[in-house]
């Protein structure tokens, strides 16, 4: 992940050595969508017993950048994001459910295309908020402390300009991210207390070896942009970069 950022900070830096005739520009916006996810382990696609049911997850927040001209970009976002997963266990007759809510920060390099289009990659580090775990119709339980504070995963996505004017525009787009590493607090890898999957039947037990859970996500994102301003150079005679607003 230390490459990645490091990578991205090269990037900026050539980006912005580059600019001649384009001024930097900055924008706001805000940005929602639905963006439903699963927890990735390999015993829950391999279970005979538990079978993943759909459940809805969300996301929203805002989101800041520096763009180099019209064509490069970074953006770095603040998101609260909801994953949801049901197990239907057909020897318990029951189905368990986990919620992780987080607050994510992805800081990403976008392209944009002369026709609206866009594409954007980089890393993304998500800290953990709340997490609960139970079985429908009985008890919930906290479970925050069972995942790592701090989750990294790579973020992409890409999307569309679809409207707006001079101070403001619209984008509709899709936003994916993955897991890079374990997201389970490390005194709760075990059997009894991974709260991804844990087995159900003594077949499962018995074939049961720790293994890493991940968090995938795909959403169906709108993104509200509000052009603030660009940097531009002064008189030749004082040199100065001046900040103007649109």
């Amino acid at each position: 992940m230390k490459k990645a950022i490091l990578s991205l900070f090269i990037v900026v830096c050539s980006l912005s050595s580059t600019q001649t005739k384009a001024e930097i520009w900055l924008d706001l916006g805000v940005k929602g969508g639905f963006a439903p996810g699963v927890f990735t382990n390999p015993y829950l696609l391999a279970s005979e017993d538990q079978a993943l049911k759909f459940s809805p997850g969300y996301l929203f927040g805002i989101k800041g950048a520096v763009n180099f001209g019209m064509k490069h970009s970074v953006t770095v976002g603040l998101l609260y994001t909801t994953t949801t997963q049901r197990l239907s266990s057909a020897s318990l007759g029951t189905s368990t459910y986990l919620n992780l809510a987080t607050l994510d920060l992805p800081i990403l390099y976008r392209v944009n295309g002369e026709t609206g289009g866009y594409g954007e990659i980089g890393p993304q580090f998500s800290f953990t908020q709340s997490a609960t775990q139970g079985i429908d119709g009985g008890a919930q339980f906290d479970a925050k402390n069972k995942f790592k504070p701090v989750q990294t995963a790579v973020a992409f996505g890409f999307g569309q300009y679809i409207g707006g004017g001079d101070a403001f525009g619209l984008n509709f787009g899709f936003r994916f991210a993955y897991s890079l590493a374990d997201i389970i607090a490390p005194s709760f890898d075990n059997k009894a207390n991974d709260p991804v999957y844990q087995p159900t039947t003594p077949e499962d037990a018995a074939a049961y070896n720790y293994e890493k859970s991940g968090r995938f996500y795909a959403g169906i994102v709108l993104e509200f942009n509000f052009n603030l301003g660009y940097f531009a150079k002064g008189a030749a005679c004082t040199k100065k970069t001046k900040f103007r607003m649109f």
